[in-house]
């Protein structure tokens, strides 16, 4: 009877323990990763629409869609840099 009642209690404890060890190194794993968002810096995306100074449009970057800036007017459908982000508007210039 003592050893039943000591298995049922130590058992369990001895699970969730490790889980707990478990979830807080991938916690910590997560935390030490940088940030993805710096890496778009550089790489080339599509207009979908016509960018123009002062006026915002969309381009392509890696299958999404996202609101795009630029100093200079790019058509539709051509290839551009990211050049920078702010907030959740790509700075961008015509690719050369």
């Amino acid at each position: 009877m003592q050893r039943n009642l000591t298995l049922t209690i130590i058992v369990p404890t001895i699970v969730f323990g490790l889980f707990l060890v478990f979830a807080i190194y991938k916690v910590t794993e997560i935390r030490k990763k940088k940030p993805v968002i710096g890496t778009i810096i550089g790489d080339t995306a599509q207009t979908i629409d016509s960018l123009e100074p002062g006026k915002s449009g969309f381009v392509r970057y890696n299958g999404e869609y996202w609101q795009a800036r630029s100093e200079e007017e790019i058509g539709i459908k051509e290839k551009v840099e990211i050049i920078r982000k702010e907030k959740e508007v790509l700075l961008v210039k015509r690719k050369s």
